[in-house]
């Protein structure tokens, strides 16, 4: 009975998880027109709307009713949209719950938040974030193609197992029996979210921006240091 009800939460959590992603891609397509409108130099987007997305997206953006014209410290529309998109992207790096891999965690973790307020660098935080979004909704679709009927009778779990196609080291066609969480971990190690031309891509634009020095980390939190000294809270860091 014990089992039964952690497998079922289990299932649960992952089917929460493909439905959090599916509105938040929606999200993210907001913002990424809104990166285009700051390279077109023509940003009508207001402020408040933009809280508006971060909000949806349950992300504080209570910070922006300080920057709202007065005083001297002003915060740039780009600047804005960096807090928002690394927040999001460490976010939904920190809730994958195993769906990239490892490396794959560390690398977008350490590059995400530096991607910098170009609109180029913005669209590519973005982009990270989609794909991850997209992987979170694979792994329900593949979760219910696991625990549909196959015929047999025989009530199928995430532990059970089944004989799974894979590709091993050498690039080699296999078959072997593996549980859901077995199949799942295989699928990630071999299927990278960026390819090697995309992932030095992505490390030559954060290299090139001039505003990393704004990313604090403490204490494994990821901080902005916004103008006037303002510190927001953008994200976790993973060990």
């Amino acid at each position: 009975k014990t089992i039964g009800k952690s497998e079922a939460e289990y299932v649960v959590d992952i089917r929460e998880d493909s439905n959090k992603a599916i509105d938040q891609n929606s999200e993210l397509e907001i913002i990424g027109a809104l990166s285009m409108e700051l390279k077109s130099g023509k940003f009508g987007t207001t402020m408040l709307e933009i809280a508006k997305i971060g909000e949806r997206a349950g992300i504080d953006m209570n910070w922006l009713s300080s920057y709202d014209g007065a005083g001297t410290a002003t915060v740039a529309n780009a600047e804005v949209l960096q807090v928002l998109s690394s927040s999001m992207v460490l976010n939904a790096i920190s809730k994958t719950k195993g769906s990239i891999s490892d490396k794959e965690m560390s690398f977008f973790q350490s590059i995400a938040p530096n991607l910098g307020m170009s609109p180029e660098g913005i669209q590519k935080t973005v982009e990270i974030t989609r794909r991850i979004n997209e992987r979170k909704i694979l792994k329900a679709d593949l979760m219910n193609d696991w625990l549909a009927d196959d015929g047999s009778g025989k009530k199928i779990l995430p532990s059970s197992k089944k004989l799974v196609e894979y590709t091993d080291a050498n690039g080699k066609t296999k078959t072997k029996m593996m549980t859901f969480d077995q199949m799942w971990s295989n699928y990630t190690k071999t299927n990278s979210l960026f390819d090697k031309d995309e992932m030095e891509n992505l490390t030559s634009i954060a290299k090139t921006q001039p505003d990393g020095d704004n990313i604090k980390i403490y204490k494994d939190n990821k901080y902005y240091i916004l103008p006037g000294g303002k510190v927001i809270f953008i994200g976790k860091v993973q060990k």
